[in-house]
């Protein structure tokens, strides 16, 4: 008896097919699950009118609630921005608002991804999800000490998306021969800079409430080589494990109360209740679209948003044209940023370096190959 190769692909595909749509048919229970719950809550704690109240906060996390399952730009590198310079929010309201919807947001993408078995690289998220959560935990003590003026907090987030964008836009021009499923750490010194990237991240997430991930994904993905949607869906499970820390550290720290505004009337807690349905839905559909469009589209998608970063920083961040300091501040930023992207890019090219560089795809051969039994 003969068995082509090719009807053992053809049944191995049809059989991939299914497992993968039953997955997918599971993972939706989940954000229905989360929607119920939270429609529950609302109508017995009697909270849909507040939520009503901040119907702003739901329209911006549409978008940004699709960056933060789709890129290693967190929900926060839309909330923050626009809720800092468009919105009029403090610095730490939107801060605080960034962490407690990416607990909800992409904790429901990173169960997804779980429950659907979209590929991680797991060796990595045993050294970036404690690095990480440490990070924050010192950041937090940290900067609750000594934190910076709201104009140059606005500024830096800023420099750290750029930096983000251009540098993975930069390293598509040095492809590698593959793209890897699983950085290998066994090596001390990736190891080291796996784990402090994210300690630095992690650090990041406690002033602007996203960081962690934008950090994991520069040193996976484009120092590393690994393949860009894996190094999405682990930034996202980072990201994940530190805004439900940050979450609880909130609400532990009185910094987020649900019985009303904190200060200056900015109501946190009532914005994360508006928003807590959208991302449940828009976060996990962005990790989806990460795992189905190619690298070169993925990169284009991160590069476009830090150039809107960019932009609206100039056209909406009034004291770069009052402050001679600001100004100053981010002359020195935009050299900080090129000298880190060109860090990154460095360090890729010493890995590329040990690999043969390959410009354009290889496709598997067509072969007829019979089986006698």
């Amino acid at each position: 008896m003969s068995v082509s190769a090719f009807s053992i692909a053809e049944t191995a595909r049809v059989r991939r097919a299914e497992l993968q749509a039953r997955a997918h048919r599971r993972s939706l229970l989940l954000p229905a699950t989360v929607i119920g719950l939270w429609l529950s809550v609302m109508v017995v704690t009697g909270q849909l009118g507040r939520a009503g109240d901040n119907l702003a906060a739901a329209v911006t996390m549409v978008f940004g609630s699709f960056v933060a399952g789709s890129t290693p730009q967190g929900g926060g590198a839309v909330a923050f921005p626009v809720f800092t310079k468009v919105l009029g929010v403090t610095a730490a309201d939107a801060r605080s608002f960034s962490l407690a919807i990416q607990a909800i947001g992409m904790g429901t993408a990173a169960a997804i991804i779980g429950v659907a078995r979209r590929p991680v690289d797991a060796g990595a998220l045993r050294c970036t999800v404690p690095s990480a959560i440490a990070g924050f935990l010192f950041g937090w003590v940290v900067f609750g000490l000594a934190t910076p003026s709201g104009p140059l907090l606005k500024l830096a987030f800023t420099f750290v998306v750029v930096a983000a964008g251009a540098a993975t836009v930069l390293s598509r021009r040095d492809p590698f021969v593959e793209q890897l499923r699983a950085v290998p750490l066994d090596d001390g010194g990736r190891r080291r800079a796996v784990v402090s990237a994210a300690f630095v991240g992690g650090m990041a997430s406690a002033l602007f409430g996203s960081g962690a991930d934008i950090a994991v994904y520069l040193v996976l993905t484009v120092a590393f080589g690994l393949r860009p949607s894996i190094g999405v869906a682990t930034s996202v499970v980072t990201m994940a494990a530190v805004s439900i820390v940050g979450l609880a550290t909130l609400f532990v720290s009185g910094t987020l109360s649900l019985n009303g505004p904190v200060d200056a009337g900015v109501d946190v807690a009532g914005m994360w209740f508006a928003a807590i349905p959208v991302v449940v839905l828009g976060a996990p559909i962005g990790s989806w679209f990460a795992s189905r469009v190619s690298a070169a589209v993925l990169a284009r998608f991160i590069g476009g948003l830090a150039a809107l970063e960019f932009v609206s920083t100039l056209l909406f961040l009034d004291e770069l044209r009052t402050s001679r300091l600001l100004a100053v501040a981010a002359v020195v930023g935009l050299i900080g940023t090129a000298v880190a992207v060109r860090a990154v890019l460095v360090v890729r090219a010493a890995v590329a370096s040990g690999r043969p560089v390959q410009h354009r795809s290889i496709r598997r051969l067509d072969l007829d190959v019979e089986v006698v039994r």
